[in-house]
């Protein structure tokens, strides 16, 4: 079968405004795709989470220099994530294609200060999306909040022959949503019973916090700045999961406690079942990764406009992006 270069599950929420599950497809495969699929992003959240503060000087310089060093910008970007795991989701809803990669977008504005007497300079990042429709009357609701700061230590400030050399410590937080209505009313069996979903509105949910070591090397070179470096991040936490948000029924009647424990019997990921929806959720604890990361910048006076590239050693993702700034 051809692939097709889709992005991420949004996707194919732009394209199908509201969409519905595969006929076929019972509640038990739902729950395992989808408990796929937040394996996979959450495995992959504390790489997207680094995007942003990957400038090409490895150390900008004194704060109290004159003129004083410090910069502004804007940074987006996008890490991808298991295509195998969101292929096996979107056949849940008759998406028939095999995904050729799969993208996390993020974005942030950022800034960077000099720093005074010792050789550092500090950096903080942000970028929120409020829960807001993704397209006027699609019925697609996002949300998206990236945070994070570091700290650089210049080990080496360039010269003639010397590059700008420097280690530092990051702290990043991810947190981000989508939901969409799933069509009309549909009902699952299993067991002789049926779980019937009143017009339900499924979303996706993610988060993760992250510490991260790097080091860089970078070297002005006329009007460019090559650079490359180095990170090891540890997630303190990364999850992901799914809901469904809907008046739900059990054969017909509202669903009890008995009922609930029965549910969860037939589908033991299932959880938090009540007469308002289900929802599942995966948690990682104790996730490292190990990032290389390079590319070069375009000098143009105080404007510099920053292409990076980043890979992660150990889950074979890959990220880009793209950054404009004003610096001194």
């Amino acid at each position: 079968m051809k692939k097709k270069p889709y992005g991420l599950i949004v996707v194919m929420f732009l394209f199908c405004g509201s969409f519905g599950f595969a006929e076929s497809i019972s509640l038990n495969d739902l729950q395992d795709r989808f408990d796929g699929f937040s394996e996979a992003l959450a495995k992959s959240l504390p790489f997207n989470a680094n995007i942003g503060l990957n400038w090409s000087d490895a150390y900008i310089g004194q704060f109290l220099d004159a003129p004083p060093h410090f910069g502004v910008g804007l940074s987006a970007g996008a890490t991808t994530i298991d295509v195998d795991a969101a292929t096996d989701l979107l056949k849940s809803f008759d998406v028939p294609y095999r995904l050729s990669f799969l993208p996390l977008p993020a974005y942030v504005v950022e800034g960077r200060l000099g720093g005074f007497i010792i050789p550092f300079d500090i950096g903080v990042k942000f970028g929120a999306l409020p829960d807001a429709p993704l397209l006027k009357d699609s019925g697609v609701d996002i949300n998206f909040l990236l945070a994070g700061a570091d700290f650089r230590y210049g080990l080496i400030k360039q010269g003639v022959a010397l590059p700008n050399v420097s280690i530092g410590f990051g702290v990043n937080y991810l947190k981000g949503g989508i939901s969409a209505p799933a069509g009309d009313d549909m009902s699952f069996t299993f067991n002789d019973h049926t779980l019937a979903l009143a017009k339900p509105r499924v979303g996706l949910s993610w988060e993760t916090v992250t510490l991260e070591l790097k080091a860089q090397v970078s070297k002005q070179i006329l009007i460019i700045t090559p650079y490359i470096g180095a990170g090891v991040s540890y997630a303190v936490v990364s999850k992901a999961g799914y809901d469904v948000k809907t008046r739900a029924t059990y054969d017909g009647d509202d669903i009890e406690a008995d009922d609930i424990a029965e549910i969860r019997e037939a589908i033991p990921g299932l959880k938090n079942i009540s007469g308002e929806g289900f929802s599942s959720s995966y948690n990682r604890h104790d996730s490292w990764g190990i990032k290389l990361f390079g590319g070069l910048s375009f000098n143009l006076l105080i404007v510099k406009i920053d292409l990076t590239g980043m890979f992660n050693l150990l889950d074979q993702n890959y990220g880009v992006t793209l950054g404009v700034r004003a610096q001194l």
